[in-house]
């Protein structure tokens, strides 16, 4: 049979007789029916081109010297549990021979079986740690649970597991973590991953200019003194004040800055500005601060005025400010006066003290009124 090169044995075929292709030098090709069952003894011996050759479900038993001195037989596939096999069944095949087994098969050692080293063609399994979808806060460190790889002939591969992908913590987005690990035989595990989802969920942080409690003079313009606004993911963030102090009315007022980011985070923070009135009333004279009035004469003071920053610019205020006055001029007697003017505001807020002097003088001479005529003849 030197010149046989591939042999298909139908499925209806149970037995492989011995020696059946014994010396076969050419045969490179062997298909063995799924009907197969025994495999007798020196069937395959010397065929020393043979390379592979694939063991159907239902062999339960391999013969003695079945594949010796197949010098060039590198795969031995079994697709069903280790069949009883013979002695020496693969003596003297390659050195380089190995045995390919299926994931549930039963009866083959761990790592030979008939001579021959049986081939890990089983994957390292992955697991992760932690969950495969991770929702994480933007601008904040991300420390990855990892993975762990167990293999059935190499133990814990945990080791050996790599990680492919990035987690951009300044940008809101998705990201893919892929890992990934070979065993020593080269067997690749099925790649897992892991989705993290980097989110913007912190509201930016204002900081107020000036204190957050201030008192302000009622009557004078307020211009807030502002505020800023950081977020962790887009920087500075516009500050913006909705609402203000009423400068005209004494009161406790509170305003509300607002900053919100990209992601539609709000902050508040809010200033109290007490509305005050603590500037007293100004006294203004009507007329001189030193007046000489002649004597006799009854005497009219030109009185004064009070302006003040907040009273008389309201409607219960309307009426103006009473200036009150303290002293007396006598008219009819010569004399130094002192007049003093006095006004307080609604919220108790004295004005200095004005004064006017009042000299009362007489300049005036007396008046001679003759009795009788100017011109008199006597006798």
């Amino acid at each position: 049979c030197d010149s046989l090169r591939s042999v298909t044995i139908p499925k209806r075929v149970e037995t492989i007789g011995r020696y059946a292709f014994e010396f076969c030098h050419s045969l490179t090709s062997v298909t063995i029916g799924s009907g197969v069952t025994t495999i007798g003894d020196g069937a395959f011996t010397m065929c020393d081109s043979l390379r592979s050759v694939t063991i159907p479900k239902r062999v339960e038993t391999i013969g003695r010297n079945a594949f010796r001195d197949c010098r060039s037989l590198t795969s031995v596939t079994f697709e069903g549990n280790a069949p009883q096999l013979g002695k020496d069944v693969f003596q003297h095949v390659s050195t380089d021979a190995r045995v390919y087994v299926t994931d549930t098969a039963e009866g083959f050692g761990e790592t030979t079986f008939g001579g021959l080293i049986v081939a890990d063609t089983t994957p390292p399994v992955i697991t992760l740690k932690g969950d495969p979808v991770v929702t994480h806060e933007a601008a904040t460190n991300y420390v990855d649970k990892g993975a762990t790889a167990e293999d059935t002939l190499d133990g814990n591969i945990s080791s050996k597991v790599t990680v492919t992908g990035e987690v951009e913590v300044a940008i809101v987005g998705e990201y893919t973590l892929t890992y990934k690990v070979k065993d020593a035989a080269e067997n690749p595990a099925k790649e897992v991953t892991r989705v993290v989802k980097v989110v913007d969920r912190t509201a930016p942080v204002i900081t107020l200019k000036g204190k957050s409690e201030m008192d302000h003079e009622a009557g004078t313009p307020y211009t807030s003194p502002g505020a800023t606004a950081v977020d962790k993911v887009d920087g500075s963030v516009v500050v913006e004040l909705p609402n203000k102090a009423n400068d005209r009315y004494v009161g406790r007022y509170s305003l509300t800055y607002k900053a919100t980011d990209k992601a539609g985070n709000e902050a508040t923070v809010t200033r109290k500005v007490n509305v005050v009135d603590t500037t007293p009333p100004v006294i203004t004279l009507e007329g001189d601060s030193v007046v000489t009035h002649e004597a006799g004469i009854p005497y009219q003071d030109k009185g004064a005025t009070a302006n003040d920053t907040y009273d008389g610019k309201h409607d219960w205020h309307q009426s103006g400010l009473k200036v009150d006055v303290t002293g007396e001029v006598q008219a009819d007697k010569p004399g130094t006066y002192k007049l003093t003017y006095d006004v307080i505001d609604f919220f108790k807020n004295q004005a200095e003290t004005v004064t006017r002097t009042v000299n009362v003088l007489d300049t005036t001479p007396p008046v001679i009124t003759l009795k009788g005529d100017p011109v008199v003849t006597h006798e």
